[in-house]
């Protein structure tokens, strides 16, 4: 019933998608199709990659490349692993998500973290440190001083993972995060254990177990219970100690956690035989590694046959105390074995990641060349054009105030003129009115002839 309805809801989707024509609700609905037909995580998250490759959704593409990542890490396989967050960084660089990319420096620190190359673990989380400053992820700042914080840890430096613990824990705080509380007061816890400040360190972790409640995370609220009933058992307080473990044990079976749970039921043994009640001890010691068997932890394996070692021989039965010795040494020979299988692999992982590091850094180095080359060529295209128009500015400029110049002096000429004109004609309008004047004043010779015949007749 499940595969046909399975099936059916596939069809239908397909027939959506052939009349759909926005290109990002296509995309989703090949990934709701895709996501139905694999039951593998890898699968899907891959075939999510893929199709968001070809619908060239690289954001889409990045994430699901994220996923991966993780998925791989989870199975231990961080040479695919690094490889997917390295993908993820250049498409995330690529469209500018630096959300994205603060993740992927944080993971890839992670990874490097894991395969003991803490100098470079380092650089990427102080990579992702500032990335999370600049924008502003007070959630992504939080968890890279957390990765950091047990980087340092781990290497003995306790100052210096307290201070960031404590960064991480006032981030969460503004935040209002309760689960990222948790884990920070459940490390600051771990570090002042180590101190030897015991009241700070139940402090601590009372309120990561608070936080953890009240966030309703079991896995958190398990392992704050487990770190406190250690805290008990190292101190004597071995009925205390029980109490919080088998609270633990609950939780991790409804987790279905083996490995977590195998450990704490040896823990549980560990606190009946300091207390001499050597058949509960018994009891708990074998169902711990019987379960330890079933999911095959060397570590716990060891722990467990260690205990019932000391309690076969406590209780004097020799041959049961011998099985358990020799299986005790075999797990540490494998777990050394494991170790130094680990170490070639870690060796091996560095020398692979430092050659492609090498390759990557020679192919950024031709192509920053080609880019400072162009970039160069640019320029003095720029430049030339840039002269040119400066020359050709200029040359306009020159034009224009010739023309303006040459205008002036035709407007000047010309106005000159029209006075010249004007002069002239005043000259001329005098002369004719002169003329006028003259000859309105002197007689006409007809006029004199006449006067002189008259002149004659009297005489």
């Amino acid at each position: 019933m499940g595969l046909f309805s399975q099936t059916q809801k596939i069809d239908s989707l397909k027939l959506i998608l052939q009349n759909c024509k926005s290109e990002s609700t296509k995309l989703l609905l090949e990934m709701e199709i895709e996501s139905l037909k694999y039951n593998n995580r890898i699968a899907y998250w891959d075939s999510i990659s893929n199709c968001a490759h070809r619908a060239s959704f690289f954001r889409v593409e990045a994430k699901a490349k994220s996923k991966l990542g993780e998925i791989y890490v989870k199975e231990g396989n961080n040479y695919e692993a690094i490889e997917l967050f390295r993908q993820c960084l250049v498409l995330s660089k690529k469209i500018g998500d630096k959300k994205e990319v603060a993740n992927c420096l944080i993971n890839i620190g992670g990874i490097y973290d894991d395969q003991g190359d803490i100098p470079k673990a380092i650089d990427y989380y102080n990579q992702s440190i500032a990335l999370n400053k600049e924008i502003n992820d007070k959630a992504g700042l939080s968890s890279s001083f957390i990765n950091l914080g047990l980087l340092y840890y781990n290497q003995k430096e306790k100052e210096a993972a307290l201070e960031l613990f404590e960064k991480s824990l006032a981030l969460r705080k503004e935040l209002g995060d309760l689960y990222g509380m948790s884990v920070a007061l459940n490390n600051l816890g771990g570090v002042y254990e180590d101190l030897g400040d015991s009241a700070k360190a139940l402090s601590y972790y009372r309120e990561s177990l608070e936080m953890a409640e009240k966030s309703g995370q079991l896995y958190a609220i398990a392992l704050t219970l487990n770190n406190i009933g250690f805290f008990y058992k190292n101190r004597g307080w071995y009925d205390e100690a029980i109490k919080y473990y088998n609270k633990c044990v609950i939780l991790q079976e409804k987790l279905g956690d083996d490995v977590t749970l195998a450990n704490t039921i040896n823990n549980i043994a560990s606190s009946h035989f300091l207390k001499q009640d050597l058949k509960k001890a018994q009891e708990f010691a074998e169902k711990s590694l019987f379960l330890a068997r079933k999911v095959n932890s060397l570590i716990v394996i060891r722990s467990a046959s260690n205990n019932l070692y000391r309690i076969f021989k406590k209780q004097k039965k020799f041959t049961e105390a011998l099985e358990m010795y020799e299986l005790t040494l075999r797990m540490r020979d494998s777990i050394i074995n494991n170790e130094n299988s680990e170490a070639v692999t870690k060796q091996q992982f560095k020398y692979e990641y430092e050659k492609k590091e090498v390759q990557l850094k020679e192919e950024q180095e031709k192509k920053d060349i080609v880019a400072a080359a162009n970039s160069r060529r640019q320029k003095i295209i720029i430049i030339i054009v840039g002269m040119g128009f400066l020359f050709l500015l200029i040359f306009a400029i020159m034009i224009y105030k010739i023309n303006s110049q040459r205008k002036k002096l035709n407007f000047d000429l010309a106005q000159k003129n029209e006075e010249i004109e004007e002069k002239q004609k005043e000259i001329i309008d005098s002369i004719v009115y002169a003329k006028r004047i003259q000859t309105a004043l002197l007689p006409t010779d007809s006029y004199v002839a006449r006067t002189l015949n008259k002149l004659n007749n009297r005489s």
